[in-house]
């Protein structure tokens, strides 16, 4: 099992703290045993349709190999939001260094790199660099300035808290589950649900830290956006009573301020 505490702070660019939590060797082992599987069985169908064809087909089967061997992750990466089927199963995402999401230049050398220390040294490079670096990194990680992370789910993020900080506009930053986020405008953004949620749970500063988000919503980059709110819908959802399963990450968010305000 590994260790939650192993936790890495990214100053974004626009003055987002993300604290993030580094995916550890057992993890990312077990991921990519998943996403070889998919491999192969594609590379499996692909040689079988090589093989119909004649001498066509033994030319195409090198090249197609090839291509799905190192296609694969970089169309899920890029495609998927850092997320392959094993690491989306495993609850991981690759992100740039910086915190933003995987572009295709990053993850396409990430992903070359894999032929070094990857499947042809039964990933004992990727393994040992992984727990030799501070990052977590692989060598591919290392030469694309990427890392992998775990993705917070349910009572983790309510209990372990991601820290998330956005550049005070006015006021002071209330607290909220391990979240850091300014006073803004404390206007409640309207939404509706199928039934009326318990928030009893929820306090002043949380509500405080809410709202805040939902007014600095805009000025944020969409992968960054996305982000946070994922972040806070994932820390609200526990403490939140009623039907919220079927709401999306800011569609909770905002039921939450709503029914708040219908308790005044």
């Amino acid at each position: 099992m590994e260790d939650y505490q192993d936790r890495l702070p990214i100053a974004t660019p626009e003055g987002v703290t993300l604290d993030l939590v580094l995916a550890g060797v057992g993890s990312r082992f077990a991921a990519s045993l998943i996403d070889l599987t998919f491999k192969l069985l594609l590379i499996g169908a692909a040689l079988f349709v090589c093989g119909l064809i004649g001498d066509l087909g033994l030319a195409l089967s090198a090249i197609l190999t090839f291509g799905i061997y190192f296609g694969y992750d970089v169309a899920f990466e890029v495609l998927a939001n850092g997320r392959t089927p094993g690491k989306r199963w495993t609850g991981l995402r690759v992100l740039r260094e910086d915190g933003r999401p995987v572009d295709l230049l990053s993850s396409a050398i990430r992903n070359v790199v894999r032929l070094i220390d990857g499947l042809p040294f039964a990933y004992l490079p990727a393994m040992a660099s992984i727990l030799a670096t501070r990052k977590n990194q692989r060598i591919g990680d290392l030469a694309g300035r990427t890392i992998v992370v775990r993705e917070p789910r349910g009572k983790e993020v309510a209990d372990a808290g991601f820290a998330v900080e956005l550049p005070p506009r006015n006021g002071t930053r209330p607290s909220f589950g391990g979240f850091q986020m300014p006073v803004g405008n404390p206007a409640a953004h309207a939404s509706s649900t199928n039934g009326a949620l318990d928030v009893s749970a929820i306090s002043a500063d949380d509500l405080a830290a809410v709202r805040a988000f939902l007014d600095r919503r805009r000025d944020l980059p969409a992968g960054v956006r996305g982000d946070i709110a994922r972040r806070i819908a994932s820390a609200l959802a526990p403490r939140v009573g009623g039907a919220t399963a079927n709401l999306h990450d800011e569609d909770l968010i905002e039921a939450v301020a709503a029914a708040k305000a219908r308790e005044r």
